[in-house]
């Protein structure tokens, strides 16, 4: 799967990213986190050709997906909120637990030791609207807390 896209659902917070990483790094780092972004397989999923990539954080530790996050900007309001109504039903169709009313600006729900939100939002001062999305595991991010205030 190596230098092809991967689908945003197939990757499994607090499981291991299902893509082995790249041999050399030219990068190292003594933080508890790796985040690094990966390119959106669009011919698994069409609807969500609004996308092009997502973000994926790692626990350096246990080498856990703690967190897969996405951030689009839009022109109008309604663009964002169809956008999200759509990431929205993809996710409900992965994750049934989590259930939600259609065609709201903000989603947030926690579930067992899943936490999950989505907006579309307007920041001060930005002619643009946000759409942001992550799907988090608490444990996970409870764990890379605990290493970041050790330090």
């Amino acid at each position: 799967i190596q230098g092809e896209g991967f689908p945003l659902f197939e990757v499994k917070v607090a499981s291991h990213f299902p893509v082995k990483s790249l041999e050399k790094f030219n990068i190292t780092t003594d933080s508890p986190i790796t985040t690094f972004r990966v390119p959106l397989a669009l011919e698994s999923d069409p609807q969500l050709s609004f996308l092009t990539d997502f973000e994926v954080t790692i626990d350096n530790e246990s080498g856990l997906v703690g967190r897969v996050k996405i951030e689009r900007g839009f022109v109008t309001k309604s663009e964002c909120i169809v956008a999200l109504g759509t990431l929205v039903k993809k996710l409900q169709a992965h994750y049934p637990v989590f259930q939600f009313e259609a065609g709201k600006s903000n989603y947030s729900k926690t579930v067992g030791d899943l936490r999950v939100g989505a907006s579309c939002s307007v920041y001060e001062k930005s002619p643009y609207v946000s759409l942001e999305y992550y799907l988090e595991s608490n444990s996970v991010a409870d764990n890379i807390l605990k290493a970041f205030t050790q330090s």
